[in-house]
């Protein structure tokens, strides 16, 4: 998708990339798929476990961000949602998953 493909631009030009996702076999997939796509250009790719669906669980991620101590100087926030219009699905917030990207 939009957020995997800026991850492997950023890549490629030497960035240290860190990859956020609820799945963590998808995410370490990802950094393999990302690091082997980069190779030779100094780059670092790493995953971390969290979930930007509800604002509690952004605001969990944020403090587990922030308790790392490090610095990052561009987020690409990226999540995809097919909804059924007819029936909205809603996010424990109570918004509608089309819309609740913390």
């Amino acid at each position: 998708g939009v957020g995997y493909g800026t991850a492997v631009a950023l890549a490629k030009a030497g960035a240290h990339v860190t990859i956020v996702g609820r799945s963590k076999d998808s995410g370490l997939a990802s950094v393999s798929k990302i690091e082997e796509q980069s190779s030779g250009s100094g780059a670092v790719a790493e995953f971390i476990q969290g979930d930007i669906g509800t604002v509690c669980s952004t605001m969990e991620l944020v403090k587990l961000l922030e308790n790392q101590g490090k610095t990052y100087d561009l987020a690409v926030v990226s999540a995809a949602t097919f909804p059924d219009f007819s029936k909205p699905l809603l996010n424990d917030d109570g918004i509608d998953k089309s819309f609740a990207i913390g």
